[in-house]
């Protein structure tokens, strides 16, 4: 996506406390909330794994507030990657992908971290 001839369809948006999110260990299961590459790339971050995983959450949190009518999916649905120069993608799985894939919507995430919190936006636009 090169920004051009592009509609803008949703901007999701979420922070996430470090430390309260560390503190919810339930989350960081595996398969529950994020996928086993997902926790590998996190387990090699420099922000470390922690502050790696709550990005991700938000990340994902983000795309589900700008994506209220989506299909039921699962969080491991959604999963956060990385290009070669470290910029995050997401990738989708299941009704979820299907969804996204008809509508040939583009998804882009960001994440950011500060202190102890990570901050995360997800931009939906759709090519004309």
């Amino acid at each position: 996506m090169d920004g051009i001839g592009c509609i803008m369809i949703a901007i999701g948006i979420d922070i996430q406390s470090i430390d309260e999110f560390a503190a919810a260990s339930s989350l960081l299961e595996t398969n529950l909330c994020f996928t086993e590459a997902e926790c590998t790339h996190s387990e090699r971050a420099p922000s470390g794994a922690i502050a790696s995983l709550a990005g991700i959450f938000a990340a994902k949190e983000a795309l589900l507030k700008a994506l209220p009518n989506r299909p039921l999916c699962y969080w491991v649905d959604i999963e956060v990657t990385y290009d070669r120069s470290g910029r995050p993608m997401f990738q989708f799985y299941g009704e979820l992908a299907r969804w996204i894939e008809a509508l040939r919507w583009n998804v882009i995430p960001t994440i950011s971290h500060s202190g102890n919190y990570a901050l995360a936006l997800a931009v939906v636009d759709h090519n004309k």
